[in-house]
């Protein structure tokens, strides 16, 4: 959990010690411990390049990834966890105990807004599925059972489309990457993925072409999404720069992502780790390209869900 590790000098006079403790307390000697969902997932590097810019900002972090937010939310609950990078949707279920989570979780507090992610259903470039509702009858990766929270996205992107499970073939997968794989053996039709994440780019160069679905936008489709996903909601992608998948019309699902920690964690760790951000937020753009154009505004700007009160005291 949060340390700050301070070594001392015992030749010091009292007095000065006492006020090197005072004076140092927030630097370099804080170790953060980040928690995110598993390798070559779009959280993954987010927690990555998070970490690395912490470091550069001189707070000691780490990444530790697990099999999914139901592990992650509970270890901050518990007040075990520091920090974990996860979504609104899923905090504001964990928070209520709605499936998939098994009980309340009271203690999450989001710390800052760090971007919007969007997520959609990935084909192979050369597949005769041109727009959404042409999955009916496909194989589509579903199931997630390490991750129930994009198992309740995917049923938001069909239920989008007009469809549900009863319209396509589902085929059980544990994680996106394992979806990602069946998509490029041919023994899916259909993945979910995350817009920009390492897993679509390896795909794109493997398969020679991959291509993200878009969703519908108007009132009937965004009604049924938000059935299933109220955070949830089709825009495209605001980017100069498109990554692999991407045409400048494509609407993805698209929510916040969050970094959230326990309610009682250390304030003056939350100011630091805020401050850190902050001043290494060119830094985080060009580590992860969702990162950019972070900002005071965006950090704060999450709705309808409770911030750590270190957090609102630092924005204000």
């Amino acid at each position: 959990m949060f340390m700050l590790t301070i070594k001392s000098r015992l030749l010091l006079p009292l007095s000065l010690l006492i006020t090197g403790l005072l004076a140092s307390a927030p630097a370099a000697s804080q170790t953060v411990t980040i928690g995110t969902n598993q390798p070559g997932t779009l959280f993954y590097s987010t927690g990555v390049g998070l970490s690395e810019t912490l470091e550069n900002q001189g707070i000691n972090a780490r990444v530790q990834p697990y099999a999914g937010s139901g592990p992650l939310m509970a270890l901050v609950n518990q007040g075990e966890l520091d920090f974990a990078v996860v979504n609104v949707f899923e905090v504001s279920r964990a928070l209520d105990g709605e499936v998939p989570f098994n009980s309340e979780h009271p203690n999450l507090r989001v710390v800052a807004g760090l971007f919007e992610s969007q997520v959609g259903f990935l084909v192979d470039d050369d597949s005769d599925i041109q727009e959404l509702s042409d999955i009916a009858g496909k194989r589509v990766a579903a199931g997630y059972s390490s991750a129930p929270i994009i198992e309740l996205m995917r049923q938001a992107i069909v239920a989008n489309a007009g469809l549900s499970d009863s319209d396509i073939t589902t085929v059980s997968v544990p994680n996106t990457p394992r979806g990602g794989e069946l998509l490029s053996s041919g023994r899916v039709d259909v993945a979910f993925l995350s817009a920009g994440s390492g897993s679509v780019e390896e795909l794109e160069a493997s398969m020679g072409g991959v291509r993200f679905l878009s969703l519908y936008d108007d009132d009937a489709a965004v009604e049924a999404t938000q059935q299933i996903m109220p955070q949830g909601y089709p825009a495209p992608m605001d980017r100069e720069s498109l990554p692999a998948g991407i045409a400048a019309d494509t609407n993805l699902l698209t929510y916040a992502v969050v970094l959230v920690a326990h309610r009682d964690f250390d304030p003056a760790a939350i100011e630091s780790v805020l401050q850190a951000m902050e001043e290494g937020s060119e830094e985080l753009g060009n580590a992860v390209a969702n990162f950019r154009g972070i900002d005071r505004e965006r950090m704060r700007g999450v709705p309808n869900i409770p911030y750590h009160d270190a957090a609102l005291n630092y924005f204000d």
